[in-house]
């Protein structure tokens, strides 16, 4: 992975936030613009970004608290609403967000991705991972009685190893990232000193994660093959626990959110970074 040169950051406010944000999901569009969810109360919103003026461009409003989100179409997104228990889908028409169906889950959702007409939904509290179709059928599922492993899976992506796909997820609770094959079968475990309470996670390449570390504030570079964990981003890159992670092999930016409870600044934006080949 090439050296991350900091570019600059994208204001993730609005005239009707309240104080602060939490912006704990993202995913980027095919225009490169960004979606992101704002977890924060009162805000409760889907925010999209403009990564080239640095500006939010609209939003729109849920009734509960967004955790993460997932394109399943160029111009449609799903969204994770844990108190509610809640998928729910965003309709995306150039500059316009608008919400569309929803449909119910058995557990406060959290990590989400799509893959081959399928979402794969991790659940913290419940402790499991489900696989379902777009109308919230269960294909599969697995849970800390059946994995043995799961205290807390909080994000989840699907991604490619030696070009098959798998599905990562982070523990946050163990400091674990897991490999699982698409049916759900534990394939390896990742742990490092380097990664504490890992957060959100990003495919970069073949083989290759970026993973958000929250309590030791930096973002990582997983290798799927060795196991390695290289810190790409940390405390010096004004890095604070950090809680989603976006990367876009096109541009070669990646883009970062943090949270914390002493520094609003850093809460409101999502910071840019170009990869330098």
């Amino acid at each position: 992975m090439a050296n991350l040169r900091y570019e600059g950051e994208i204001v993730a406010t609005s005239s009707s936030d309240r104080r602060n944000c939490w912006l704990t999901g993202m995913a980027l569009l095919p225009d490169d613009h960004l979606l992101v969810t704002d977890f924060y109360p009162p805000n409760h919103a889907v925010k999209l970004l403009d990564y080239r003026t640095g500006d939010m461009v609209t939003q729109v409003t849920l009734d509960g608290f967004p955790w993460d989100v997932c394109l399943v179409a160029p111009n449609r997104a799903a969204v994770t609403v844990p108190v509610h228990m809640q998928i729910q889908f965003v309709g995306i028409s150039g500059d316009k967000l608008a919400l569309q169906k929803a449909f119910n889950v058995g557990g406060e959702c959290k990590g989400i991705d799509y893959h081959d007409g399928r979402l794969f939904v991790c659940y913290g509290k419940e402790e499991k991972i489900e696989v379902l179709t777009l109308d919230g059928r269960i294909i599969n599922r697995v849970d800390r009685n059946t994995a043995g492993i799961l205290d807390y899976p909080s994000y989840l992506t699907v991604s490619f190893d030696k070009n098959i796909p798998y599905l990562y997820v982070s523990d946050s609770v163990r400091n674990l990232i897991v490999k699982f094959s698409l049916n759900l079968e534990i394939m390896q475990k990742y742990q490092s000193f380097n990664l504490q309470k890992p957060r959100g996670l990003t495919p970069v390449s073949n083989g290759q994660l970026m993973v958000c570390g929250e309590d030791s504030h930096n973002v990582v570079l997983l290798d799927t093959g060795t196991g390695a964990m290289t810190e790409v981003l940390g405390p010096g890159d004004d890095i604070r626990s950090a809680q989603c992670v976006c990367y876009s092999p096109t541009l070669r930016k990646l883009f970062v959110t943090c949270y914390t409870f002493d520094h609003t600044r850093l809460n409101k934006t999502v910071k840019v970074f170009t990869a330098e080949m």
